[in-house]
């Protein structure tokens, strides 16, 4: 599609992009307009703490994107392609290309809490000819076999399963994932897209139909949750991860606890968040960060 130019005089402005040096305002909106994960972020870098850079798609945008019958607002394009180019020079990588390309995840994030309801998708840009790029190291394959069951699941519908034993990201090589390929062309009725702008623009567009999807319906349904106009979209750049974790600063099994409660595990905190794993789990009390209880959960790979 033809690249629109924003006319900043009179555009709505649907982006607010948070990190070092890409910050534009001080006091940044509420989770109204950035959604509880975009404000938390926004929140986080206006206290100069270290954020990975990125920016959010606010819930205005949401709800113009289904008041246009789920066509992107005439100016968001221009606004994206600006901001990602901002964060191609803030972190010296280019999206989708080189020896250490840039990577991003794209994360729905609502003005209230909806755990689980609503889609995440990581490691947008990833491609297959960029494997040559990085010398064909055999955890890519494993990476974008995810990638491609991620955004197959969420984009398509088409589950897990559908993919057998191709879908194991633990055996994945070059093979493995073109029969993945074959069977997502199969099943979607179109060739898996390779262009990395494409796969971000239908990972953008996946997280916002996940706003209306059955299982966040019922969530809303259920949890008497009214009066939100749509979810934000945050896309932030991604770094390897050996170990990610979740802190809560109260215990949410124990509120009358003065303890604060980390849950971690080796990989992606998604691995942690989705309930893929039982994390390792330590239990600190405010007053003393050196006594803790801890469990350890049981591991048998990476994810």
């Amino acid at each position: 599609m033809p690249e629109e130019q924003i006319d900043e005089s009179i555009a709505t402005q649907w982006i607010y992009p948070f990190g070092p040096g890409l910050a534009e305002i001080t006091n940044p909106p509420g989770k109204d307009l950035l959604g509880g994960k975009g404000a938390s972020l926004a929140a986080m870098c206006d206290a100069d703490l270290p954020v990975p850079p990125g920016f959010t798609i606010t819930t205005e945008c949401c709800r113009a994107f289904f008041d246009e019958g789920k066509k992107w607002p005439k100016t968001l394009e221009a606004e994206i392609r600006k901001h990602l180019e901002d964060l191609e020079k803030s972190t010296g990588r280019s999206f989708g290309k080189g020896k250490d390309p840039l990577l991003v995840s794209v994360r729905s994030g609502a003005a209230v809490s909806m755990p689980g309801m609503m889609d995440t998708l990581l490691n947008c840009g990833l491609h297959p000819d960029l494997a040559e790029e990085l010398g064909n190291p055999p955890e890519f394959w494993s990476v974008y076999t995810q990638f491609i069951l991620m955004f197959a699941h969420t984009v398509e519908d088409i589950p897990e399963d559908d993919f057998g034993a191709s879908g194991d990201g633990d055996k994945a090589d070059r093979q493995s994932v073109d029969r993945c390929l074959e069977i997502y062309a199969k099943k979607a009725g179109r060739p898996f897209p390779t262009d990395p702008w494409q796969v971000l623009c239908e990972c953008i567009s996946a997280v916002f139909n996940s706003w209306h999807s059955e299982r966040a319906i019922t969530y809303r349904q259920r949890n008497d949750i009214r009066g939100i106009i749509g979810t934000a979209v945050n896309v932030q750049v991604m770094y390897p991860s050996q170990i990610s974790g979740i802190l809560f600063t109260q215990d949410p099994n124990d509120l009358a606890s003065e303890r604060l409660v980390l849950e971690s595990s080796y990989g992606l905190g998604e691995a942690v968040v989705s309930g893929n794993v039982t994390p390792d789990r330590f239990m600190v009390p405010r007053n003393d960060f050196t006594a803790y209880d801890s469990f350890l959960g049981e591991k048998s790979h990476q994810i």
